[in-house]
């Protein structure tokens, strides 16, 4: 079993010891309910076995060794929109920063040398910026409202799946 070194020890990777709380293990605050004793965010999920090719409608889609989740699954359903931006499309797209009125991100690009163009809708304006690097801060927005935005770059036309993120309260 390995472990890491934070000033004190304990398991990680593969071989974890098994969490003893019995689900569910929180009956209060926002988890209430979770059947799961442990949940883990996609971008913390590595692929590290072999990379996996398939034929889906004639084009292959391939799961490359040491990909995170949150990119395979983004770039899945790119790939069933469109085969041919699943390679060029921007993944990754989450929000690293959340305030009452702005909200930062950040993606994982194909070529470091596109342009992006990032479209963010409240559904009732719909405003548009661009970025010639991997993240964008949008500022001036309303508070406690949801955005949905997407990421495009720009010389191929490869859009990004559209992110949902609301902002802080007041």
């Amino acid at each position: 079993m390995s472990t890491k070194n934070c000033n004190h020890k304990v398991p990680c990777g593969c071989a974890d010891s098994a969490l003893t709380t019995p689900p569910p293990c929180n009956d209060t605050g926002d988890c209430a309910g979770e059947i799961c004793a442990d949940s883990i965010g996609q971008k913390c999920v590595v692929y590290d076995n072999n990379s996996l090719l398939y034929a889906i409608t004639g084009n292959n889609f391939e799961i490359k060794q040491g990909e995170r989740l949150d990119e395979i699954i983004q770039r899945l359903l790119i790939f069933l929109n469109d085969p041919t931006c699943a390679e060029s499309a921007p993944v990754g797209v989450y929000g690293t920063v959340v305030t009452k009125d702005s909200i930062t991100l950040q993606w994982t690009g194909s070529d470091p040398a596109h342009t992006y163009s990032i479209e963010y809708t409240d559904g009732v304006s719909t405003l548009t910026t661009t970025s010639t690097t991997t993240s964008v801060s949008l500022t001036g927005l309303v508070p406690d409202t949801e955005y949905s935005i997407t990421v495009t770059t720009v010389d191929t036309s490869c859009a990004s799946v559209t992110i949902k993120i609301k902002t802080k309260t007041a």
